[in-house]
């Protein structure tokens, strides 16, 4: 499977250039490809040799050096459809093992895991490959598309033996892609089609059929010499067909109903071509104006450097939906019912802009307080936005990158919090000429005191520049999922446009604009930045939670750490010249010990609310986005509005970013002579009241323009 086509390719793209000249695949489509070994239709294959245990629990993954395409930069995973292409490197020519095995395994992977993936059927790519029926996925597969594996011996001998089935117990589509595995005669019919390399392996493969003694003229099937013979065994039968060693029979009415069930499937498949041809349309639409919308939001809120980036939006792509009730065919569908005809008139693109309201109010609210955009999306995007940085400014390390992704970037920082803990033992050094550290009063209080300086210490950092930095990145991280959001609700309103106008009466009117884009910005604008200030209010209270969590964990760490350094260095013997002394009696030692597990349940104070407000501080001096803001005055007052969390500032009413409360604006009708710029209205979005109260006012901030 060395493909130069897809060598040069990915040589382009290790070069900077993400868009492929290839057109895509669907794996699901590819899956029904009929293949002349007999491979079960609607699933896709890969021959690996690391065992089960590890697939599935870890899944299918890009390495830097694919070991089919001489490149660093590697993206792909490597599919086929047929299966005994699959055999072929099943002992161990996966990535990274370089050793040939005689064990080896075929997995089984499902399409339905793969649905909304980038993939390229490679047989249109390299003619002179194409025996192979490769399947290049963009991305990394999940454990959960892995249906299971047949574990083969032998491998490389030219005579393999398939031993076992083995079922991944994590499955994730039974019911959408059930899969019956076939035995050995299936493997030895397989191998009639294989040409090529593959049929040096397939030589073998008719050891894999089970021998069945012919059966004596009147002798019922199973009968033969006299002897029975086991392979014809009911119970054997049922054994080998659960482990995956024999075709299990299945009843002549089945099969009957499963040809039916297909010729069914046919004359239906045929009825709804064009519809779903015109559905597919929609899809494209809306995929391709979303992604446009994406860069050309990026660059507005000056994240231009992003756009580079084509990991971001595959991985958004690939984990957002899955945090929405609706398909995405549903979402076309409910904006195409919610702008209706009216649209189609000269004056109807305004019916787009009450959508964009509508469904930013409905979907995008809760959007960022779900547990798992915190844990799973924002992470990667901050990821993507430090790797973004170090590009611009020439460096890259891949390492600090892949460790980046592997965890969670968002957690309290345990190097910050393990800093509190350092330095314990050289301090306890110049503590023991001082004082005697078997007065255990003075333990107390000397491990209290400690604490406070620790804790203070943490504090100071909080309230730092660095701090600020690393805050400003995680709230980067919320904008740019909120931008993709928006993207996403453009791509809909685009499908969904198209959509009304190929299905209108009467052609709209000449006079009406085809792009909705221009129409609508201006309120995706201020819905956008509404959530901005939301988000904010959403990381702070974030931070705090995870500070104070952090907190209570290293207190217990803490003391425990000092405690057992105290007793340490009491216990430690003296050395005079060239002798050790230990002076301290077994029964003395015993008592400190006592001493020191009582002081373990000492309770530190947290400063629970010092930690609050220096985050709190820390986030306040996070600069908004410039399309947020706005000049209100004569002056060149820049102001901006808050979130809906906090309405009226209690006592300072200047934050620690320079912001000054300046009203709480109720209404652009009326601002109680605030006099508010175009500007500043066009970003105006009122609070939602609790319950049925209706809407309420929301706080603006300026920052003087001397500052």
């Amino acid at each position: 499977m060395r493909l130069h086509a897809l060598v040069l390719f990915l040589g382009a793209l290790a070069g900077g250039n993400l868009k492929l000249p290839y057109p895509t695949a669907s794996p699901r489509e590819v899956a029904q490809l009929p293949m002349a070994d007999k491979s079960p239709s609607g699933f896709l294959f890969r021959g690996d040799s690391r065992p089960p245990r590890v697939i599935f629990e870890e899944g299918f993954h890009p390495f830097r050096c694919h070991y089919l395409l001489d490149t660093s930069k590697a993206r792909f995973v490597s599919l086929t459809r047929r299966a005994t292409s699959a055999i072929f490197y099943a002992n161990g020519r996966h990535a990274g093992n370089k050793v040939l095995t005689t064990q080896g395994y075929v997995y089984v992977l499902s399409p339905e895991g793969m649905r909304d993936r980038t993939a390229y059927w490679l047989p249109d790519i390299d003619k002179a490959n194409g025996w192979k029926f490769e399947l290049a996925v963009d991305g990394s597969i999940q454990p959960g598309a892995i249906v299971g594996a047949y574990r083969f011996d032998n491998l490389g001998t030219g005579k393999p033996t398939v031993e076992e089935w083995i079922a991944n117990p994590d499955y994730q589509y039974p019911k959408e892609s059930p899969f019956t595995p076939k035995g050995r005669g299936c493997w030895a019919r397989s191998c009639a089609g294989v040409k090529h390399l593959a049929s040096v392996t397939c030589r073998g493969i008719s050891c894999f059929r089970l021998k069945k003694a012919r059966p004596t003229a009147g002798a019922s099937p199973g009968q033969g010499d006299g002897k029975t013979n086991p392979g014809e065994s009911p119970e054997t039968k049922a054994a080998l067909c659960k482990r995956g060693l024999a075709d299990c029979d299945e009843p002549d009415s089945k099969v009957a109903g499963n040809n039916r069930a297909i010729d069914e499937g046919r004359k239906a498949s045929k009825k709804t071509k064009g519809k779903t041809a015109k559905g597919g349309e929609l899809m494209v639409t809306a995929r391709r104006m979303s992604r446009e919308s994406f860069n050309r939001l990026l660059k507005q809120f000056d994240y231009g450097s992003m756009e580079k980036q084509q990991y971001l939006y595959r991985e958004l792509r690939a984990r957002l939906p899955r945090l929405k009730g609706l398909s995405r065919p549903q979402r076309i569908a409910r904006l195409t019912t919610k702008v209706g005809g009216r649209a189609m008139a000269v004056a109807g693109l305004g019916f787009y802009t009450q959508a964009v309201m509508d469904v930013f109010s409905s979907d995008t609210a809760s959007f960022l307080e779900k547990a798992a955009v915190v844990t799973s999306i924002l992470p990667v995007i901050g990821c993507v936005v430090q790797l973004a940085d170090d590009m611009e400014q020439g460096r890259v390390d891949q390492v600090q990158t892949v460790s980046c992704l592997a965890q969670d970037i968002l957690l309290f920082p345990v190097a910050l919090a393990m800093q509190v803990v350092g330095g314990v033992g050289a301090w306890l050094e110049a503590e023991k000429k001082r004082y005697n550290l078997w007065d255990t009063g003075h333990m107390r209080m000397r491990c209290v005191s400690r604490w406070m300086e620790s804790i203070h210490r943490v504090i100071n950092y909080l309230k730092s520049d660095e701090s600020v930095a690393n805050i400003t990145a995680h709230f980067t991280a919320y904008h740019i999922a909120i931008l993709y959001q928006a993207s996403q609700l453009m791509g809909d309103l685009h499908a969904a446009q198209k959509g009304l106008s190929r299905d209108a009466a009467t052609a709209p009117s000449p006079d009406a604009p085809l792009d909705i884009s221009a129409q609508v910005r201006p309120e995706l604008t201020r819905q956008i930045c509404a959530e901005i200030a939301e988000s904010k209010h959403h990381l702070r209270a974030m931070l705090q939670s995870r500070a104070l969590n952090y907190a209570a964990e290293f207190r217990h760490q803490w003391i425990n750490h000092f405690l057992d350094e105290w007793f340490k260095a009491a216990t430690r013997p003296s050395r005079f010249l060239f002798w050790t002394l230990n002076l301290d009696s077994p029964a003395k030692k015993t008592f400190l010990k006592n001493e020191i597990d009582k002081a373990r349940n000492l309770k530190l104070p947290l400063h629970e609310q010092q930690i609050k407000d220096a985050i709190s501080e820390a986030v306040e001096r996070v600069e908004t986005p410039a399309p947020c803001k706005c000049i209100h005055d004569s002056e060149g007052s820049k102001c901006e509005f808050g979130n809906c969390q906090v309405l009226q500032p209690r006592g300072n009413t200047r934050d620690a970013g320079g912001r000054v409360f300046t009203a709480m604006v109720r209404s652009i009708e009326k601002d109680d002579g605030l006099h508010l710029s175009h500007a500043c209205q066009a970003l105006f979005k009122p609070c939602q009241g609790p319950g049925s109260t209706g809407q309420t006012g929301r706080p603006l901030w300026c920052k003087p323009a001397h500052r």
